[in-house]
């Protein structure tokens, strides 16, 4: 970080020494001034969907939902087949409390990454969630076979 906050003294507008502090303080848990710098990257290209990606992943991981959801939406409105947004915009439903939205979300991006089920426990608990168990055990079964200790709540 201090490194590349030299590098911003010479150039305020260096991308990339925005982005690995914006990085740096997000693993750091630091999401308010994660949240700072992914704004000055933003700035600097609006239109970059790992950028966008990113300030949702700064709301998701600091609970604010609502926020989150609006710049996964924005990161698949400027490339719908982000992986990654769908998983991010899917937990944020599903900690939101909007369980079949997150459903939706989660099974766009298996038909997208049918490979990858990380996300089916997800599946699993909203459908629970919602009341309805047998897909929620449907679901359970499969994700057992990615997590063998998956269990609904």
């Amino acid at each position: 970080i201090l490194n590349y906050n030299k590098m911003l003294a010479f150039d305020p507008n260096y991308f990339d020494a925005q982005q690995v502090i914006g990085m740096a303080f997000f693993q750091l848990q630091r999401f308010d001034s994660a949240e700072y710098h992914f704004k000055q990257v933003i700035a600097l290209k609006p239109n970059d969907p790992n950028v966008t990606n990113n300030m949702g992943a700064v709301y998701l991981n600091s609970k604010r939902y609502p926020q989150a959801i609006e710049w996964f939406k924005k990161t698949l409105a400027i490339d719908p087949n982000f992986i990654s947004a769908y998983s991010n915009l899917g937990r944020a439903y599903y900690f939101s409390g909007q369980y079949q939205a997150a459903i939706d979300v989660f099974n766009k991006e298996l038909t997208l990454n049918p490979k990858d089920g990380s996300n089916i426990p997800y599946i699993a608990l909203s459908y629970q969630k919602m009341g309805n168990m047998e897909m929620a055990k449907k679901y359970e079964a499969i994700a057992k076979q990615i997590y063998s200790n998956f269990k609904l709540e």
